[in-house]
């Protein structure tokens, strides 16, 4: 069977920013779940991060977006406005 496996961070909603902005942030545990079965549960990041490791031989990739869609950063205001609807979801 091939292996699949997916590390997810646990987050927690925050106060949106007075512009309306939402904010989240990590809790420090996460989760392993695999297509072979292996689901570990909430851990700490590190153990799951480790048991991620060992389970399919390499460390997990990660991915980062960073969004600067404001006026002042030359997109539009209208663009601002959907990704702020969206993140609010």
């Amino acid at each position: 069977m091939r292996h699949s496996p997916k590390l997810v961070y646990e987050v927690r909603e925050l106060q949106p920013t007075n512009d309306g902005w939402a904010r989240c942030e990590k809790t420090g545990r996460a989760n392993v779940a695999c297509s072979c079965g292996l689901i570990t549960g909430w851990a700490s990041t590190a153990d799951a991060t480790r048991v991620y490791g060992e389970h399919c031989g390499s460390a997990p990739q990660t991915n980062t977006v960073r969004l600067n869609v404001g006026a002042s950063q030359g997109g539009s205001e209208q663009v601002l406005d959907i990704v702020k609807r969206w993140l609010k979801r």
